[in-house]
């Protein structure tokens, strides 16, 4: 179990783009079964993305002289939350399913990319051991606080 919020957040990003990489391989499975994944990577995104920002960006926001970077990652949040359902409501044997999965995934590729780079890199210079435990805390009581059945 990772201590660090940084590593917690690594974590979270390697099980969304687990399951994103196992819907993109495309035809193996059953609809049910792309249905169950689609939707245990809707959930992780969903209380990933709700976590993130209700406790690191907004630690950020408060803390770092960069915003412009933690404002675009949370455009980037909104794009990915406004494209699940057009994905979630086409039905997974439809020929649009997977070229829609498939940009969102690119969406989401391209944002941890930036945000573990440029991003975590601002976080470490500005965290202390203190800070870092509140972060880890609050970070996994928010991703309980937005349990989402699907």
């Amino acid at each position: 179990m990772a201590n660090d919020i940084l590593d917690m957040l690594r974590e979270d990003h390697k099980k969304v783009l687990d399951l994103i990489d196992s819907l993109q391989e495309g035809g193996e499975g059953t609809v049910k079964s792309r249905q169950n994944n689609f939707s245990r990577l809707k959930k992780e995104l969903l209380q990933h993305m709700h976590a993130e920002e209700t406790v690191f960006y907004t630690w950020l926001l408060d803390n770092a002289d960069d915003r412009e970077i933690v404002l675009e990652a949370m455009e980037e949040h909104a794009a990915v939350k406004m494209a699940l359902p057009g994905i979630e409501h086409t039905d997974v044997s439809d020929e649009h399913w997977e070229p829609k999965l498939k940009v969102m995934g690119e969406m989401v590729r391209h944002h941890i990319e930036e945000e573990e780079d440029q991003i975590f890199e601002q976080a470490e210079q500005l965290m202390e051991e203190e800070i870092n435990d509140n972060l880890v805390k609050d970070f996994k009581q928010a991703k309980r606080a937005t349990e989402i059945t699907v």
